[in-house]
């Protein structure tokens, strides 16, 4: 952060450092993976603490246990935030109030 001033309460000082070392890394590395890449973009929003955050594709590397893990810390750890998850899968983890199906052109509310 050039020439800024960032005013955080307990722990959260300590993620905005790691945060910073690692787009540091990401912004600088030329080989630095969309995974890598992908990791920042979360940890960075998670950070700000968002009321609603769209996730793209979230557990798209994952086998399904790790990736019901996942949305399962989300929900856990941030049950004020709305998650908003597009994924191209047949399952649907516990913790969504609303499910769309797009199929063939059309967009169905399915039962979570």
């Amino acid at each position: 952060m050039d020439g800024g001033i960032l005013l955080v309460t307990g722990g959260l000082l300590l993620g905005y450092m790691a945060l910073e070392l690692v787009e540091n890394y990401v912004r600088e590395e030329p080989y630095a993976s969309l995974s890598a890449r992908a990791k920042a973009s979360l940890a960075r929003a998670l950070l700000t603490r968002p009321k609603l955050l769209f996730a793209d594709e979230l557990t798209a590397n994952l086998d399904q246990h790790l990736g019901e893990q996942v949305e399962r810390l989300l929900f856990d750890r941030y049950p004020q935030m709305a998650l908003c998850c597009v994924a191209h899968r047949t399952y649907v983890p516990e913790g969504y109030t609303a499910v769309l199906r797009l199929a063939q052109g059309g967009m169905r509310e399915v039962t979570p």
